[in-house]
């Protein structure tokens, strides 16, 4: 029992350790913030932001080409695995001098690997200008097209048509 007037060692009251108890946690608090910080650091910010900005550049380019040709599309879609027939056809103001597009299906969500193909125009094609190809890049997976799931990009050597595809797609200039 404490008698009074007689003190006992500071360790055993109970306010030097309530006041000393904030500054102990901030400090260990900056160590786990640290630890977290160095763990977890974020990526280097990406070396060609510059090249990936000029390609944003030329895409941009590339969609108003399209509206000011007027270019509708119509992709025919019979599968998405590689060797399946893809077919376009491509309806312009002004004559597309095109030889080959390319076509890409990307996942929206990018849970799947994307799909690609270049084809060639058909002979004698020019009012509809039509193209035929088959998937070069796809994966060897089980999917099926199914609209709002996939966006579709047609490219012309000056033009781009993209939009959500489905197993027909008729894409506009937007």
């Amino acid at each position: 029992m404490k008698q009074t007037g007689q003190q006992s060692a500071w360790y055993r009251e109970p306010w030097p350790w309530i006041v000393m108890s904030g500054p102990a946690v901030a400090v260990v608090a900056s160590f786990v913030s640290a630890y977290l910080a160095v763990k977890g650091a974020d990526p280097i910010v990406d070396e060609n932001y510059y090249q990936h900005g000029l390609q944003i550049n030329t895409q941009l380019a590339q969609l108003q080409q399209a509206r000011r040709l007027h270019l509708q599309t119509e992709l025919q879609l019979v599968g998405v695995h590689r060797g399946d027939p893809v077919r376009v056809q491509v309806v312009s103001g002004e004559p597309l001098a095109d030889a080959a597009i390319r076509v890409r299906l990307v996942h929206q969500t990018g849970e799947y690997s994307e799909r690609s193909a270049v084809l060639g125009r058909v002979p004698g094609s020019v009012h509809p200008a039509a193209f035929y190809g088959q998937w070069l890049q796809a994966p060897d997976d089980k999917l099926a097209v199914t609209s709002g799931q996939w966006l579709a990009v047609i490219e012309g050597s000056d033009w781009r048509v993209e939009g959500p595809a489905g197993a027909d797609v008729h894409l506009a200039a937007q």
